[in-house]
């Protein structure tokens, strides 16, 4: 049962309220429906009634929708299935009764109402029923009605609830998916993590968060102590870590993986101490913490509510530890807020617990079994590394006591009493060293190290070979030997499948077998048996050892197969043996996948049956070989016997490396010999190396014999001898463990130097099993296990310096073959360096006439015409060339026929190009067309005995087709005298050649494409020049035209005019605006086509180039009353980064003018962050990073179907939204080519009707940037002192939107005490009068949110405010940027009184904190002035304080739009802050002003322009600014006019000297680059007078144009009265 945590009255109950015993009927007869759409039910048209007729009587929820305003008419079925107070929809549009279903379903309707059905099967709806938002699924369609005129009069939707079957199928998807999803658990762990990631993002269990329980034992009973949390469906970023068994598990790690909980979650700590009290919750009450003790104490699951209202369960997990049934973990699960906690519900989770549960149990019991088989395995490690260093230790000192004592057996005299002494000391040395190998054969064998190869082996002949081994044994022992062994055959034909064994160990199991049972009769006899049985559905083959022995206990029977276990008997022969034969013969058996059994009777007999199956599907396919793998060692043991003189069965089968194409070369040789004298007929010598002084001593009487020998003690000198010896050695044969360097690594010192790594070397050693292996592998080209044979050694020596030879040879003949094929390379190389066909085929014809010796080579082009087909010589080797290059040949003599040419099928002789069948047999006919065959591209034609018709002589030629691309192009001919022949080599390389000239002419054609393809290149591009003059040419005109609309209008700044002229004005400068941002945006596009544009980077102030291009839109959007908010980190932000400023503010500005042309209200958010490069460490230390920017807005949005085409050119979207709204459509595309320029990334994402967000990055580097700093208050002086007391402040922040509000905190939280936020003025209200009672520091600073709305309520709780805080509290009134916000400013600062500014929006962080800073210099004081000065002193603080703050059109509102503003410390001309306090002028700034003003006066313009329109604005401005005009119409006269001004006493127009020029670039006659370089060139007086250049021209080409012409600065039309004052202050100063 399940328990809820919540108390009763909260649970979810399946209310319903639509039942009021009303039927459909009734309802429908109930409406006036007269009063609708629809008119009287009278007069209703036939067809409505009939369909009106079937919704009601249908037996399906029907719905009607009735004319263009979908009337709604539903059956009562409709009613009882969505349970609402649906009465009040009938006869009633379903537009004014929309729910959040029709909504979803309005694509539906669309599509219906166009004529067209619609079906939906399984459709997901969101529906309000049983008092909750329910998710429910429905098979509904929607079909168009149509009245009597054939036209569509409405919709009907019929539906069927199918929300039980999806929500059964689902959760059953979910249960299997547990069941199949998380077998594979190696750990508890692991399963926590295959649950989570099973369950990750599923409806029914939205998350899941699993705890451990850590349990204590105490009087022999789990108490649980803690809880661990293991995982959640929230991790992120797991990190893979290899377990035990060398699998990796994907585990949760804190600092590399993330865990994102989410709010409405109770605290999840990752470890909880059951043992203290977290929390008393019991089943009816709420606690900040989850009831897990609760859960585990009643060990149920317990239901409780989550902080969102939300729905979580707390199911206790049981596992079966040491038999009993204990909670293990804790499993929390989160409930679907759509879906009521019915039965179904618990039923479906206790079955999903029930899966977990056995999930945790098995993996349990696999991660015990796991470590109990790791510690197996180390112990397994342990015993064999002591048994090979007992082997090792053991067969050193038993080689060399066998090997000295079998010679001293060969010289002792067979009638010597010492002979019998020897041999008795000989045998127990072999039953010693028998000893031995059997264990660690065993030890291998058991521990799975013993490699197997399972090869297809005839087992019937096998057998006869071994058994015959015991046949003089049972003669000497008088017992009965009986073989019963049929022929492979006769096996092979009852088993349908031949028999794959590892020899070796079938010898083993024989042997062990048949030893046994000779050991143990003494009487009677042995049978050995063969014969096919088939078990366990499958064909096998029975080995049978039986004999007439003594016989084992039945007691004994199972013991026998046991390790070390020995059956005792007093009757056997002998008693030697340490019991492990048996056992090893029973793991052989099973390396097979076979059965062995015993059937025994004391004192009649014992009889052993070996069953191996058939085939090879049973044994693991890497071991296995076949037939063709066996051929290649068959032939190395047969060359291995043939080397050395000696049987196959003399030696160990050990494995000699030999490569096949070796072995292919070595079957063709007939130049091996057999004996030990090397090709070069010199006395071969080895060089030996061990340790051992004993055995060196020995293996150097046994190497003299037939090897010179040199002795080294260790690797270290074997290298140093081998350094010092004028010749390397023939072989070196090496011990394996020794001091210093052991023998691995002189193999490995010997294989990484190129002198010395062809040297055969031999490894000698007693470690065996997998130490030969590994010597193998590491390169040594055999190994030799002690105690070995004395002629087994010199055997493996001999053959080992034989294959060293064969190699050498096999090495010097792979050597020349890569001499030609790299000659062959360097001809390709030529050939392709031409690029005239028939220079290619001149260079081809003369270098392969330096390989192939032949009289002549022709290369012949095949030319096929109407007329017919004739053949041309393109190149030739004969003296002179010219005889036959050129030459044209009628290839059909003899009234001869055309051939088709095209590939004809490959015969056989045609596959193989060296095959003689085509080749060296004298033609019958000796015609043209024989000797230019057009056979396929891989027959090479041979013949050596041909009339030639083109040489005309008796010859001997090859030749071969050149096909390019299918069809025949020609052919290549060489020739010799007659019945020369051609070799195999020869032609192979003759067709090499053919191919290198087909591509050759490959080349060559491409090639000429290729430049015919740049022709047209370089065409495109001159047509593209053009079009950039066409460009520049248009735009210096426009901006010509428009310039002189701006100028014209400027002129206006300043005077009077009415309302209409006024608002004439405002509608051509807006007009001309968007003209030049048309070219600009035209200008832009051509340039980055050309991919001209290019990326400056210098380093400037972030924060300043961002605050100035939001202060650009402030207006724009306070005149359309939208929240225009800036988001950013000011602690983390940088302020000086490196990269292009103006590219950069020209993307934002293009994101924010979007954003306000497309929404007319709302809210506009610009977020910036800096983020870390992706690029890992690189990235870091490189300095990379990115700047975020996201502008979103809750505009007209983005039609989807629009999305993909925005970012291209001219790509304006839906008409219909952007109708009225002007721009080119180029905006977005040349910001996409700006990030794009950048390397950075770009996107937007929309929804129509709601609004859009466009955001990209933009790389910087940050090896300059410095974080914001938390304040900007002055350092030093009083305003340190301001900074002081600021720093002490409590500061309530007061607006509705959330971001505003982060927003607004974040610029000031490092200037101020504390910072507190509010959405509502009571809110804010009740947190001051709750700080009073406490005694806090109350509240000194209110920042509020003012709008026409909501000004009354801020007017009230402003007073209210000063009432709880004091009278000294200051306020500040967040205002739109508009004359509307002006307005309400002033009059709300009216009606509050003193200490009142105004700020406008949007807020930065220079305006916010200079208020704060500053507050106590601006604000009014009603005590101190009168009732007029007041009124007018906060009227004139108002507005100074309001246009510091937004762009206007005087000129400290220009210049505040361009960013040229002083920070506090350095405003020295009016206030503080540039304007914020108000002081009366004193008598020096007015004789600073009129000072200004006669500096200005005594300052001369020269205009140049052949313009007299730009000649009369730039008066115009020059007038207004204080300067002196002058003008020129050329540059003529502009010379004349400076040269006069500078070289005579008195100037002829003007008193006052040129103090500056504005040269226009393009004018006819002189230029303005020729007229600077002119005036420039008048002497060194004109040097620093400064001219600047006035273009309409915005290309960056005319910019470096003039720099390089020798002007200081640029000027670009339209002129701004702005930048020309900038521009003059620049060069001529304020002064």
């Amino acid at each position: 049962m399940l328990n809820f945590i919540t108390t009763p009255d909260s649970e979810p109950t399946a209310s319903s309220d639509f039942d009021d015993g009303v039927t459909v009927t009734e309802l429908i007869s109930s409406v006036d429906w007269a009063s609708t759409s629809l008119g009287p039910a009278n007069s209703w048209p036939l067809w409505l009634k009939s369909v009106v007729d079937l919704c009601l009587h249908s037996v399906l929820p029907t719905q009607l929708y009735i004319g263009p305003e979908r009337t709604v008419i539903h059956n009562q079925k409709w009613r009882d299935t969505f349970q609402s107070t649906y009465p009040s929809r009938l006869g009633r549009s379903a537009f004014e009764t929309l729910t959040e279903a029709d909504n979803s379903i309005e694509e539906l309707f669309q599509t219906a109402f166009a004529g067209k059905a619609q079906f939906k099967n399984d459709y997901p709806l969101h529906v309000m029923r049983f008092g909750y938002m329910e998710e429910v699924y429905f098979t509904l369609s929607f079909s168009p009605i149509f009245t009597d005129t054939g036209s569509i009069g409405g919709v009907i939707c019929i539906l069927e609830e199918t929300t039980r079957k999806v929500l059964l199928t689902r959760r059953l998807k979910t249960i299997n998916d547990l069941t199949y999803g998380i077998q594979g658990a190696r750990s508890v762990e692991h399963a926590c993590r295959l649950i989570t990631t099973v369950l990750q993002d599923n409806a029914d269990i939205p998350f899941v968060i699993i705890y451990l329980i850590e349990k204590q034992i105490t009087d022999s009973e789990y108490k649980p102590k803690s809880l661990r949390l293991e995982a959640t469906t929230f991790d992120r970023d797991l990190v893979p870590v290899k377990g035990m068994d060398g699998t990796e598990e994907y585990m949760y790690f804190p600092g590399q993986s993330s865990r994102d909980l989410p709010n409405y979650l109770f605290n999840t700590p990752d470890l909880i101490d059951l043992t203290e009290d977290i929390d008393n919750t019991t089943a009816h009450t709420v606690s900040e913490h989850w009831p897990i003790k609760h859960a585990i104490a009643t060990n149920q699951n317990v239901v409780t509510k989550l902080r969102d209202n939300s729905t979580a369960l707390l199911c206790p997990i049981t596992s079966i530890v040491d038999g009993k049934s204990v909670s293990t973990a804790v499993m929390i699960c989160g409930v679907n807020k759509r879906r009521m906690l019915d039965k179904e519900y618990e039923e479906f989770f206790q079955l999903a617990i029930d899966r977990v549960s056995s999930c945790l149990t098995r993996s349990r019991v696999r991660e015990a079994e796991r470590k109990q088989a790791h510690n197996l395995a180390d112990l397994d490690r342990q015993k064999i590394l002591f048994f090979q260093d007992i082997s090792h230790e053991l067969r050193s000192p038993l080689s060399l006591m066998l090997l000295p004592l079998g010679e001293a057996i060969e010289l002792c005299p067979k009638d010597s009493q010492t002979l019998g002494y020897l041999k008795v000391v000989q045998n127990n040395n072999r039953r010693l060293l028998n000893l031995v190998n059997t264990l660690l054969q065993f030890a291998h064998t058991e521990a799975g190290r013993h490699h197997a190869w399972f090869c297809e082996s005839d087992i019937a002949r096998l057998t006869m070979e071994l058994a015959a081994n015991y046949e003089s044994m049972t003669k000497f022992l008088g017992l009965d030997y009986k073989l019963g062994i049929p022929s492979d055959g006769e096996l092979v034909r009852q088993m349908k499948q031949k028999i794959f064994l590892d020899r070796d160990m079938y010898e083993k199991i024989f042997f062990n077998l048949c030893s046994n049972a000779f050991n143990h009769t003494r009487t009677g006899g042995v049978t050995v048996r063969l014969f096919a049985e088939k078990r366990r559905e499958r064909d096998g083959v029975v080995l049978e050892v039986s004999d007439t022995g003594v016989g084992i206990h039945k007691e004994q029977l199972s013991k026998i197969f046991q390790r070390f276990y020995r059956v005792e008997s007093r009757h056997s022969r002998s008693s030697e043996g340490i019991g492990i034969g048996l056992a090893l013969v029973k793991e052989l058996v099973a390396r097979h996948d076979g059965e062995i059994s015993v059937e025994s009777q004391v004192n009649v007999g014992t009889t052993f049956r070996v069953w191996i199956p058939a085939g090879f599907d049973h044994l693991p396919r890497k071991q296995v070989r076949f037939e063709s793998d066996q051929q290649d060692s068959s032939f190395a043991q047969d060359l291995y016997a043939e080397l050395s003189g000696s049987s196959p069965g003399s030696c160990e089968k050990d494995p000699i490396s030999v490569d096949d194409n070796n072995l292919k070369r070595v079957r063709s040789s007939s130049n091996v010999d057999t004996d030990c004298i090397g090709f070069d007929n010199t006395r071969k010598y080895v060089l030996l190396v061990d340790d051992n002084a004993d055995m060196r001593n020995y293996l150097i009487t046994l190497i003299k014999k037939q090897f010179n020998c040199i002795c080294a003690a260790n690797g270290h000198d074997a290298l140093e001898i081998i350094k010092r010896s004028p010749r390397s050695p023939d072989l070196v044969l090496s011990d394996v463990m020794m001091p210093g360097m052991n023998g691995y690594e002189l193999l490995t010192a010997l294989r990484s130097d190129p002198t010395t790594q062809t040297i055969p070397v031999i490894l000698i050693s007693a470690l065996a099993g997998e130490a030969s292996v590994e010597g193998l592998e590491k390169g040594a080209d055999d190994y030799i296990v002690k105690p070995f044979d004395a002629h087994e050694l010199m055997a493996r020596i001999h053959v080992n310096i034989k294959l060293s030879d064969v190699r050498r040879q096999l090495i010097a003949e792979q050597r020349r073959q890569f001499e030609t094929n790299k000659l062959l390379f360097t001809i390709s190389n030529k050939i392709r360096s031409g690029f005239g066909i028939q220079e290619t085929l001149d260079t081809a014809v003369l270098e392969v006439k330096k390989i192939l010796s032949c009289d002549c080579l022709l290369i012949i082009q095949n030319n096929v015409t109407k007329e017919g087909t004739n053949c041309k010589v393109m190149a030739a080797s004969m003296h002179p060339p010219e005889e036959l290059v050129g030459r044209v040949i009628n290839r059909f003599d003899n009234n001869e026929t055309a051939v088709d040419y095209k590939i004809q099928p490959m015969t056989e002789s045609a596959i193989d190009p060296l095959s003689t069948t085509s080749g060296n047999a004298s033609l019958a006919s000796d015609s043209l067309s024989d000797e230019l065959s057009d056979s396929s591209g891989l027959n090479v034609k041979v013949c050596t005995d041909f009339e030639s018709q083109i040489l005309h002589r008796r010859v001997s030629y090859i030749s071969l087709a050149i096909y390019l691309k299918s069809s025949l192009w020609g052919w290549i001919l060489a020739y010799r005298k007659p019945h020369c022949k051609w070799t195999a080599e020869e032609k192979t390389f003759f067709q090499q050649v053919s191919n290198q000239i087909g591509l050759a002419i490959c080349h060559t054609i491409l090639i000429e494409e290729k430049l015919k393809r740049e022709a047209q290149m370089e065409a495109a591009k001159e047509a593209n020049k053009a079009k950039n003059q066409i460009l520049a040419n248009t735009s210096h005109e426009l901006r010509t035209s428009v310039g002189a609309i701006v100028g014209a209008l400027s002129a206006f700044e300043g005077t009077e005019l009415t309302f209409e002229q006024r608002d004439m004005v405002e509608v051509m400068s807006r007009a001309s605006d968007v003209v030049l941002s048309v070219v600009n945006d035209i200008l832009d596009a051509a340039r980055l086509e050309q991919q001209k544009l290019a990326l400056l980077s210098r380093s400037f102030d972030l924060l300043d180039l961002i605050e100035k291009t939001v202060i650009m839109f402030g207006e724009r959007a306070g005149a359309k009353d939208i929240e225009f908010i800036v988001s950013y980190d000011p602690e983390t932000f940088p302020r000086y980064v490196n990269t292009d400023p103006e590219r950069l503010q020209q993307v934002m500005m293009n994101f924010l003018s979007n954003a306000i042309k497309f929404t007319d209200c709302g809210e506009i958010v610009m977020k910036l962050s800096i983020k870390k490069d992706d690029g890992a460490a690189a990235a870091e230390a490189s300095n990379n990073s990115y700047l975020y920017v996201e502008v979103s807005d809750t505009g007209v949005g983005i039609d989807p179907a629009s999305i993909p085409h925005i970012w291209e050119s001219f790509s304006q979207g839906d008409a219909s939204m952007t109708r009225g709204r002007d721009g080119s459509g180029l905006g977005l595309s040349i910001c996409r080519s700006l990030i794009d320029l950048n390397g950075g990334k770009y996107g937007v994402d929309s929804e129509f009707g709601k609004g859009s967000t466009f955001w990209f990055t933009w790389n910087i580097d940050n090896s300059t940037t410095s974080s914001i700093p938390t304040t900007l208050f002055p350092q030093g002086g009083s305003g340190f002192k301001d900074f002081l007391l600021a720093k002490s402040m409590r500061v309530f922040i007061i607006d509705p939107l959330e971001i505003a509000r982060t927003s607004y905190a974040a610029l000031i939280r490092g200037s101020v005490n504390k910072v507190h936020t509010y959405a509502d003025c009571k809110s804010a209200i009740e947190s001051a009068r709750e700080l009073k009672r406490c005694n806090e520091p109350a509240c000194e600073l209110v920042f509020f949110s003012l709008k026409n709305d909501n000004a009354a309520t801020v007017e009230v709780a402003a007073k209210e405010l000063r009432n709880i805080c004091g009278e000294h509290l200051s306020i500040v009134l967040m205002v739109f940027s508009s004359i509307d916000g002006c307005a309400l400013a002033k009059s709300v600062i009216e009606r509050i009184g003193e200490n009142v500014v105004a700020i406008c929006k949007p807020i930065l962080q220079k305006r916010v904190i200079d208020c704060i800073s500053n507050f106590d210099k601006f604000m009014t004081k009603l005590e101190e002035t009168s009732d007029t000065e007041i009124e007018n002193n906060s009227l004139w603080i108002y507005s100074k304080f309001y246009n510091h703050n937004r762009p206007t059109k005087d000129t400290e509102g220009l210049a505040i739009i361009r960013g040229v503003r002083q920070s506090v410390s350095d405003s020295k001309s009016e206030g503080v802050s540039a304007g914020l306090v108000p002081r009366k002028r004193s008598a020096s700034d007015n004789e600073e002003r009129g000072t200004s003003k006669i500096a200005k006066a005594s300052k001369c313009v020269l205009c140049v322009d052949d313009n007299h329109i730009t000649q009369k604005i730039v008066k115009s401005l020059l007038d207004k600014l204080g300067y002196r005009y002058l003008g020129a119409v050329d540059g003529e006269e502009a010379i004349e006019i400076v040269r006069a001004q500078y070289m005579t006493s008195a100037s002829p127009r003007s008193e006052v000297k040129i103090s500056l020029i504005l040269m226009d670039c393009a004018m006819p006659g002189m230029s303005g680059f020729e007229t600077t370089r002119a005036i420039r060139s008048l002497g060194s007086e004109f040097q620093d007078l400064p001219i600047i250049a006035l273009t309409a021209s915005a290309l960056e080409e005319t910019r470096e144009q003039c720099l390089e012409a020798g002007m200081n600065d640029y000027l670009s039309k339209p002129l701004l009265p702005q930048n020309l004052n900038e521009k003059l202050i620049k060069w001529l100063g304020e002064n």
